[in-house]
């Protein structure tokens, strides 16, 4: 089943349409009374005063922050408590598994049960 749109996708401009779409804008600005200034080599857009114009200032020197013990002895249990495995009740028996046996030449024989 295909979907069809009601109205047909616009097409996509190639390099050379693109090119000619920015001349003839650049012809009407032209046109109605704009201008075009030209900027020396080498001379940049940044004012030479604009790079530290809000420095980073701390008012407040470091703050001394108080430890709560219980809270770091409670996440250190808790990543213990982690780390420790689980053991579980009745653990499973394991399950007898088909395994190959090949030949001397790498050729598998036949596969037997195995634990």
């Amino acid at each position: 089943m295909a979907i069809t749109p009601k109205q047909p996708l616009p097409k996509l401009l190639n390099k050379r349409q693109v090119k000619q779409q920015i001349q003839a804008d650049v012809e009407a600005f032209l046109a109605s009374g704009g201008e075009v200034v030209e900027v020396p080599k080498g001379r940049s857009g940044v004012a030479p005063d604009g790079f530290n114009r809000h420095p980073v200032c701390f008012a407040n020197g470091a703050v001394q922050r108080t430890l709560v013990p219980e809270v770091v002895a409670n996440i250190e249990q808790r990543k213990q408590m982690q780390k420790e495995p689980r053991k579980l009740a009745h653990p499973k028996p394991r399950q007898a598994r088909k395994r190959w046996i090949y030949d001397d030449f790498g050729e598998p024989l036949r596969w037997v049960w195995a634990e």
